[in-house]
């Protein structure tokens, strides 16, 4: 596992993410046996994190004076060793406008977001004296993000460091070393929403950092379980699998109502974009694919309505044939014979 480099500024292209994460990820989880491995990887607090509108925070170096978010989630692997009251806190920070943070009180799910973000709110959440190893999807931005908004606190904790697990990363390592049937990330196109899909794992909401850093954290351990081809491993780690995946999967809080005070038309424009921006990461095999679906679902409206129409018809002629029937008839006869008189 490679370290991250913390050259901030101009050269954070100097971050790094983690390389033969798979291997890492199973003794990170206790999945494997630890008793000979890198005492880095033990007892280690993994953090999710995600940002939105992360190229203004990062050109600023702050998060004030405009719409944007940080959001964490925290899994401390020391709770592998009890298995009981497993959870993943997570929290999200907004700031900007009150319209802004109300769309995003209402999307986040996990809680409350705060709208104020400071350097000693996002301190609190880091544990000072214990070994970290960040998450996120196709994270470096938001990394560089993270690190130039307090580069001092993170330079002084470096050392505590271990590295990054990068979930977009992880899949396509595991699509390439074939530990899963070929194209079933491909298809899912490596996107965050694509994999929680793919996996049932529950989500909702996506593209609100709070709720991205837990659903990462999630996807993360999916992506370890199902990663995991040794069976008698499996076998043997089992308390952790079933704990893991209960965890993963498990049901997430009712949705909160709309406020009175909420711009409706606001969420409705995060909803398209989130579309939008599911479909511009999809490849062609599964842009194929929900186009089919889409034909087929037009094709059976189709023949519904169709159905509908010839029935809709047929009671129509029925009624009429019915009408005509109960109808007192003309007496033709009588008419020439009035005529004739």
């Amino acid at each position: 596992m490679e370290k991250l480099t913390f050259a901030l500024g101009p050269s954070t292209d100097q971050i790094s993410i983690t390389k033969r994460s798979i291997k890492a990820l199973h003794t990170v989880l206790r999945l494997t046996d630890t008793s000979d491995v890198n005492p880095d990887l033990q007892d280690v607090v993994l953090i999710a994190v995600d940002t939105e509108n992360t190229n203004k925070i990062i050109k600023n170096n702050s998060l004030e004076n405009i719409n944007s978010q940080i959001g964490f989630a925290v899994f401390d692997t020391r709770d592998l060793l009890t298995l009981k009251n497993i959870n993943i806190p997570t929290y999200n920070f907004a700031t900007g406008t009150s319209q802004y943070h109300a769309r995003v009180s209402y999307q986040y799910i996990f809680g409350n977001s705060v709208k104020l973000c400071k350097k000693i709110l996002i301190r609190a959440i880091i544990p000072k004296s214990r070994r970290i190893i960040f998450v996120g999807h196709d994270v470096k931005q938001d990394l560089r993000a993270l690190f130039s908004l307090d580069p001092e606190f993170w330079k002084s904790i470096s050392d505590n460091i271990v590295g990054v697990f990068d979930t977009q990363r992880i899949a396509h390592d595991i699509q390439q070393n074939s530990l899963l049937a070929d194209g079933i990330y491909e298809e899912a196109g490596y996107s965050l929403y694509g994999l929680l899909k793919h996996f049932d794992c529950p989500f909702r909401n996506l593209h609100c950092a709070g709720n991205d850093a837990h659903f990462t954290l999630r996807l993360l351990l999916v992506l370890a379980i199902h990663s995991v081809q040794d069976m008698g491993q499996l076998i043997e780690h089992v308390a952790a699998v079933i704990e893991l995946q209960r965890i993963a999967y498990a049901a997430l809080p009712a949705p909160k109502p709309i406020p009175s005070d909420i711009d409706i038309t606001g969420i409705q424009k995060l909803r398209r974009a989130e579309r939008n921006y599911q479909s511009r990461h999809r490849n062609s095999k599964v842009v194929k694919t929900v186009r089919a679906e889409r034909a087929k679902k037009r094709a059976e409206a189709f023949r519904s309505l169709i159905a509908e129409s010839d029935d809709l018809l047929s009671r129509i002629v029925e009624f009429r044939g019915f009408y005509m029937c109960d109808k007192p008839h003309r007496d033709d006869t009588k008419d020439e014979e009035d005529k004739g008189s």
